[in-house]
């Protein structure tokens, strides 16, 4: 695929498939200063916000990736194009990334300029979770075919790191909240793995 071809495909997906989680995601986080505080934090306080509920925008964001095509119809449509379905899977994967990113970054200015001791490390908080959250979410629907079942399997997921976060190991989201010096890193590998095989199981059964 060309980088002309990226850049067209990227540009009809944001407009169009991905424009309501894109919506979902940003109204989030504007409504986040009405029930959490961002003014003043200390650089632990700040990670409240940043490792616990920006995130959630993680979920908003990755999980609907397979809807458009969630009907019969439409996958065979979609058969018919030039570009490969799971090619444009990928690319919306990628804009998420880059969505994710950003709105972190965003986030972390806010509460920069309210004079939260905010720096990159807030921002690393936010993707990695968020990063994980969503591939989750993306897994589960990709496997399942049910964009729902993908929302509640995230949503379980992040509920349990609040509740027993420390029993995940490995699998848990919160560690800078609770001290450490940085995100668990680890959670990018599985993510990975979970982008990977949720991508892989998708096109099988969009291929009966």
């Amino acid at each position: 695929m060309t980088a002309k071809r990226f850049c067209e495909v990227c540009s009809v997906n944001l407009r169009h498939n991905m424009l309501s989680s894109i919506v979902a995601a940003v109204l989030f986080t504007a409504i986040i200063p009405a029930f959490a505080g961002i003014s003043s934090l200390s650089r632990n306080e700040a990670f409240g916000v940043t490792e616990i509920v920006l995130p959630v925008t993680g979920i908003l964001l990755f999980t609907p990736i397979f809807l458009p095509e969630a009907t019969r119809d439409i996958r065979d449509v979609i058969r018919a194009k030039k570009t490969d379905y799971t090619a444009v899977c990928a690319i919306r994967l990628v804009c998420a990334l880059a969505l994710t990113v950003l709105i972190s970054c965003g986030m972390a200015a806010i509460m920069r300029f309210s004079e939260s001791d905010v720096g990159l490390i807030h921002i690393a908080s936010c993707v990695v979770p968020a990063i994980m959250l969503g591939a989750v979410g993306f897994f589960v629907s990709g496997v399942s075919g049910s964009t729902v079942a993908g929302y509640m399997t995230a949503a379980i997921y992040f509920a349990a790191n609040l509740v027993a976060g420390k029993k995940l190991g490995v699998l848990r989201l919160f560690s800078m909240s609770n001290g450490a010096d940085m995100p668990n890193l680890l959670l990018i590998l599985f993510a990975i793995i979970l982008f990977a095989a949720g991508l892989i199981v998708n096109s099988a059964r969009n291929r009966r």
